[in-house]
């Protein structure tokens, strides 16, 4: 059923959509992929949560989020085939404005994070005891790094997410290093009043 909804949304009277192909309302992007949901359909084969493109006559192309599913006759024979869905353009200009943001905040991030890193690597290589002030600086330099990983990293999970490749890697873990670097910040770590942890 071609509902009220749907010609708010695009635009198309029920009237101009009867007897004219689906496709041809669909963008060139994913009008494969819409091809191949509706062949299955037509072949018995239902497709849940397929996203589509859809022209308009009022505004920029909406994004639908349908399910597909076969017509069948109560003598079991496939007339048709039946979308459900909903709209979420507004869902998917959401996701790009957070991911816009995202790239903004670690762009920001990371530039003052080189800056400290650049800086105590600096300090560490001009320090030729390693006392106190050498322990200090390396803390610095090595909160540093790790912060800028985190950050890297996020990105990196966001993007793997968005593009739906999610790809994990090994990497060796040094536990004499960590082990190493917890006792250190422990030793200087003091609590709120002022007091050694």
């Amino acid at each position: 059923e071609w509902n009220r909804r749907v010609i708010d949304v695009t635009g198309y009277t029920k009237e101009h959509v009867i007897g004219k192909d689906f496709l041809s309302f669909v963008l060139e992007s994913c009008r494969a992929e819409a091809h191949r949901v509706l062949s299955d359909a037509f072949a018995g084969q239902s497709t849940p949560n397929f996203e589509v493109l859809v022209a308009t006559t009022v505004k920029e192309p909406v994004t639908f989020l349908l399910s597909a599913a076969p017509h069948m006759s109560s003598a079991g024979n496939i007339l048709g085939v039946i979308c459900i869905g909903q709209d979420i353009t507004h869902i998917k200009e959401l996701e790009v404005k957070k991911s816009q943001f995202a790239a903004t905040v670690t762009h920001e991030l990371r530039s003052p994070l080189h800056g400290i890193i650049g800086l105590s690597d600096n300090l560490l290589a001009e320090i030729q005891e390693k006392g106190r002030m050498h322990r200090s600086m390396l803390m610095i330099n090595n909160c540093a790094r790790r912060l800028l990983d985190l950050v890297t990293n996020i990105m990196d999970l966001s993007s793997l997410v968005q593009s739906k490749r999610m790809k994990l890697s090994r990497d060796p873990v040094h536990i004499a290093k960590i082990i190493e670097e917890v006792i250190m910040l422990t030793t200087c770590a003091v609590d709120k009043a002022g007091h050694p942890v």
